[in-house]
């Protein structure tokens, strides 16, 4: 029995279509990142930032800045290692106070 060679693009785009869909059904972590004035952490607390957590890499922070009703995020904040005092996840992490002590 032969396939039309189309055949396999139709069932590749279905299955892919099928990732996005559950992919979107997952509900972000809230997250807080607060900020200090010096690099690696150090120095006095200066901000915070409240969201949902993207993610983080080897050098950034990555925090999707929530508005209004609504828990999407509406743009992704990129903060460098170097200015996070720490992070908070989940919980009400904007609920949550940032610790001003220095290390």
């Amino acid at each position: 029995m032969e396939h039309a060679p189309w055949m396999g693009l139709i069932v590749a785009f279905a299955f892919l279509t099928a990732c996005v869909v559950f992919a979107g059904t997952f509900h972000l972590l809230d997250a807080k990142v607060c900020t200090t004035s010096q690099g690696q952490g150090g120095g006095e607390l200066i901000g915070e930032t409240s969201g949902v957590l993207i993610g983080e890499t080897g050098d950034r922070v990555y925090i999707g800045e929530v508005n209004g009703g609504t828990d999407r995020p509406r743009r992704v904040v990129s903060i460098p290692l170097g200015q996070v005092k720490e992070v908070l996840i989940g919980g009400e992490a904007s609920e949550q106070s940032c610790s001003g002590a220095s290390p």
